[in-house]
């Protein structure tokens, strides 16, 4: 994982010169006679520019995973993704491994701090601490870890569609500076 200063093929490159194809043939041949595969990257393909907001900007895609069949076997569902910083003409790569799960197990209820500030999340300890008066201590507690555990798991999967939409307005502020930038330097 890192900036192998390369790039794989030509899509990998925007502006200036073309990358040399027997820089990138030699490049993919070292990849591919070591047993590695990329990882895809979420987010911003280009994780290296030059140059923004002049005539000679140049993006590329430098940074990526490589990873072999055994590792991918193990973590089949990892992720990696670019995070957009102003302070660097790279873009960090962050990679989560997810282990390939063999069985299913029962998830433990962990409360997410993130929760207390959504508006729902008192009215639902509340309203569940309430169903259930009468009942045991541990058996309150469980049907309010329950409740709060299902409401979590649906809160959290809107989740992804909300950051890429965040990344895609980002972009295209980054986009919209860029031009406005360009058009007061012609």
């Amino acid at each position: 994982m890192g900036d192998f200063n390369d790039i794989r093929c030509p899509s990998e490159k925007i502006g200036r010169n073309p990358q040399l194809r027997w820089l990138m043939e030699g490049f993919n041949s070292a990849i591919e006679s070591s047993g590695l595969s990329d990882v895809e990257i979420r987010g911003h393909k280009y994780t290296w520019d030059r140059d923004r907001g002049t005539q000679h900007w140049v993006k590329e895609c430098l940074d990526r995973v490589l990873v072999s069949q055994s590792w991918l076997n193990l973590f089949e569902q990892a992720m990696v993704e670019s995070v957009v910083t102003l302070v660097s003409d790279h873009l960090p790569i962050f990679m989560k491994p997810i282990p390939t799960s063999r069985h299913r197990r029962r998830a433990k209820f962990r409360f997410e701090n993130l929760w207390i500030k959504e508006a729902n999340c008192r009215m639902l300890v509340v309203e569940s601490w309430s169903a259930s008066r009468g009942a045991s201590l541990i058996s309150r507690l469980d049907s309010c870890s329950k409740a709060l555990w299902d409401w979590g798991r649906k809160l959290t999967r809107d989740f992804q569609p909300n950051i890429d939409f965040c990344l895609k307005q980002m972009d295209a502020f980054i986009n919209r500076s860029y031009h406005a930038r360009h058009a007061c330097l012609l």
